[in-house]
């Protein structure tokens, strides 16, 4: 049986006191309370700088003062591909107001011409273990019969894209050592997807890799984690998007282009899978907000993901002075992701073997590359 999370808002253990109003926190909260999920609401604690002035007093009082008209995403300048959707959502199931949902799934769908950034699939932030099940869940909210019927089938054909695009980087097995618990189980049994991506400064996220299972895998019983994202994915029940894969096919990257269909991304993802494992790679960092890994390699016999991740894992490394992405290569065999810290680069020398197929992702779309 799937494991039935519980929510609070405020969050409980929140060293920022500003986070309580960031969108990814609010926005979800407030869905998840539209859903009738089970979520414990309170009032906004006092120290943040919204409530001492007066407003908001609620989650609903917050989400009335925010905008639904994709953000800057369609008209151009918009960067954050996250924040739109979820707001969106947010406020069509709060207030009926779908805003720009409509449109922005018709353009990444392929079925209307895309304006501004919404002509290429998650604009500057593609793939990412922090944001991918927040628009996944919010792009599940679109496909729903929660939203107007016109919008819903583009929004299903945005989420079999997103699934193409992070099936490329997935393997079969789950990490031998990432996911488990402190008694020595594993608390979470499906596939293994790459963090290589924008906004990525973790290996995975139990969010992404659950819901990727619901919606690729057909399993809801894979995680024991408590997750935001598949608890939406399971009051709403969506429709399947396509028949569900068994895990084994995702060492053929056929149904993955399938489903990518035309779609372009916004920077460049190569996939390449070696006897030995799977290889993504990505030569530079698009937003400079946050850490990203721009390699990673699924190591098939030890059943274990390495990551390029040229930073210090125990820092944030965000904010004045922190430093900066310089880009990823390969260079004499080996890849390399560097940043302006130079003792955290990230090596690792590629196997030698023939690659049994590679793909590169980019503006022009998704192709098999010659080996």
């Amino acid at each position: 049986m799937a494991h039935k999370p519980r929510f609070t808002w405020p969050p409980p253990k929140d060293g920022d006191k500003d986070k309580q109003f960031h969108i990814e926190v609010a926005a979800s909260a407030a869905i998840l309370q539209k859903l009738g999920a089970d979520i414990q609401v309170s009032a906004p604690r006092e120290d943040q700088a919204w409530v001492r002035a007066g407003r908001p007093k609620s989650l609903e009082e917050w989400l009335e003062m925010q905008k639904s008209d994709g953000g800057g995403l369609i008209l151009g300048g918009g960067r954050s591909w996250n924040h739109p959707q979820l707001l969106m959502a947010a406020r069509g199931l709060v207030f009926g107001d779908w805003g720009d949902a409509g449109k922005l799934m018709a353009m990444q769908a392929g079925r209307i011409p895309g304006e501004g950034r919404a002509e290429f699939l998650d604009g500057e932030e593609p793939r990412s273990t922090d944001y991918d099940s927040l628009r996944w869940a919010a792009q599940l909210i679109f496909a729903s019969d929660k939203a107007p019927a016109a919008i819903r089938e583009d929004a299903r054909e945005v989420l079999r894209r997103q699934m193409g695009l992070a099936m490329l980087g997935a393997v079969p097995w789950t990490d031998s050592t990432e996911f488990l618990n402190v008694h020595g189980g594993f608390k979470f049994r499906g596939p293994t997807l790459s963090p290589v991506g924008e906004r990525s400064p973790k290996t995975s996220h139990p969010d992404q890799s659950g819901l990727f299972c619901r919606l690729v895998l057909g399993r809801n019983d894979l995680s024991k984690i408590d997750d935001w994202a598949c608890a939406v994915a399971d009051i709403l029940q969506v429709a399947p998007l396509f028949p569900p894969r068994d895990r084994e096919t995702l060492s053929d990257p056929e149904p993955a282009l399938a489903l990518l269909g035309n779609s372009r991304v916004f920077g460049e993802f190569r996939f390449v899978e070696y006897p030995e494992g799977r290889f993504v790679f990505r030569p530079s960092q698009l937003n400079p907000n946050t850490p990203s890994a721009l390699w990673s390699f699924a190591n098939h016999a030890e059943k274990r993901q390495a990551r390029g991740f040229p930073f210090d894992p125990t820092r944030q490394n965000r904010g004045q002075g922190a430093p900066k992405s310089l880009g990823c290569a390969i260079e004499n065999g080996e890849v390399v992701a560097r940043s302006t810290d130079n003792q955290f680069t990230a090596r690792f020398r590629l196997p030698t073997s023939t690659p049994r197929w590679s793909i590169v992702v980019d503006q022009q779309g998704a192709r098999r590359e010659d080996l």
